[in-house]
């Protein structure tokens, strides 16, 4: 078994290390998927101005899923790293 002072400071390493991954994830979030959000949430406006009332609702379907692959894709591999990491909100 491991001492007390031993443990306090494994347990404080551990902390750090946790806020650290938080403050990384944090970042990738604001400066990376963001940004791609956004972008896919301004093609799907522009689907829905492109079909108007009267377009087709099987296209307006599929061009809104098409903008939202690479947010889709960027938002997945985050919470990959996020859950590699254990990092918990």
């Amino acid at each position: 078994m491991a001492s007390p002072a031993l443990q306090a400071k494994a347990q404080a390493l551990n902390a750090r290390l946790e806020g650290e991954a938080k403050t990384s994830i944090d970042a990738m979030d604001r400066e990376l998927v963001r940004p791609i959000a956004r972008q896919s949430f301004a093609c799907v406006v522009q689907c829905y101005d492109k079909a108007g009332k009267t377009g087709p609702t099987n296209e307006l379907e599929q061009c809104s899923r098409q903008c939202q692959l690479r947010y889709q894709g960027a938002h997945s591999v985050l919470q990959q790293v996020n859950d590699a990491m254990c990092v918990r909100p």
